[in-house]
């Protein structure tokens, strides 16, 4: 199976080192015709574990099964924010890469995912995003975005089914009194390519537990659609615990009994 995967995925990246370097025919690849056959979930997923690498990472992802269980756990479902909070969690990037300012890991993440230089808006919404400890979240949203999809995954992403999400604003306390309540809002803009309806979409507490909520959905009102470009917030109560410590809250989207997706809306909150 890595052996399949190896071939696969030496097939994805010299495309993509192709469209970066430059070359004759170029055009022609980036103008052509949609192809008869569209791209597989395995070759998406490697598409993606492949762009994670570069933009996270700053390198190519080696063969092995390092790799091929982040493949893996795309094609099963999992959202694209996890593969991108396991890069950023590891320990190669506390080492190699933790000393990047959020200037520099905006350019990484542009050059190694979009394959471009950041316009002036996306730099500062990934910089304001990095500085909010949403850095997996911008960088999952930016493999999900339609820009990517367009130019990589032939207009269609056969992982995603058309969702994806942005966190445009969170209201969510850094302190709270024990047993204490308040009044969270936040603001998701859908950037996918399919329109967001209440019976389907919903807000969720990611894991399907929070210690600030006993409801781990938050629901917008029926017959609510929100279309590609649209904006919508959610607006919920959060009970802090009895016993004070340090918590943790993580809010995404959700498409009930498909998938998650999205950026994550989190907060560390002292109680």
């Amino acid at each position: 199976m890595i052996c399949a995967r190896r071939l696969a995925r030496t097939s994805v990246l010299a495309t993509l080192l192709t469209l970066l370097l430059g070359g004759p025919g170029v055009a022609r690849i980036v103008h052509a015709q949609p192809a008869p056959t569209a791209i597989s979930t395995g070759e998406a997923a490697a598409i993606k574990v492949a762009v994670a690498y570069r933009g996270i990472l700053g390198r190519e992802p080696e063969d092995g099964p390092g790799p091929a269980a982040l493949e893996d756990a795309l094609m099963a479902g999992g959202p694209t924010v996890n593969l991108c909070r396991t890069l950023f969690d590891s320990a190669e990037y506390a080492q190699e890469r933790s000393h990047l300012s959020p200037q520099q890991l905006t350019d990484s993440l542009y050059l190694g995912i979009l394959q471009r230089q950041p316009d002036d808006f996306g730099r500062a919404q990934t910089i304001d995003a990095i500085n909010a400890g949403r850095r997996a979240g911008r960088a999952a949203a930016m493999i999900d975005s339609p820009e990517f999809v367009d130019r990589f995954l032939d207009g269609r992403d056969p992982l995603a089914g058309g969702d994806a999400a942005i966190v445009v604003s969170a209201d969510l306390p850094t302190t709270m009194a024990c047993s204490t309540s308040h009044a969270a809002s936040i603001t998701m803009e859908n950037t996918g390519t399919t329109p967001w309806t209440a019976d389907l979409l919903k807000l969720g507490a990611q894991g399907d537990r929070d210690p600030f909520s006993d409801a781990t959905r938050v629901l917008m009102s029926p017959g609510t659609v929100v279309l590609p470009g649209q904006i919508h917030t959610f607006t919920f109560v959060l009970q802090a615990p009895a016993e004070a410590g340090l918590y943790a809250t993580h809010w995404q989207m959700v498409r009930e009994h498909v998938r998650w997706f999205g950026e994550v809306a989190q907060a560390a909150i002292s109680v």
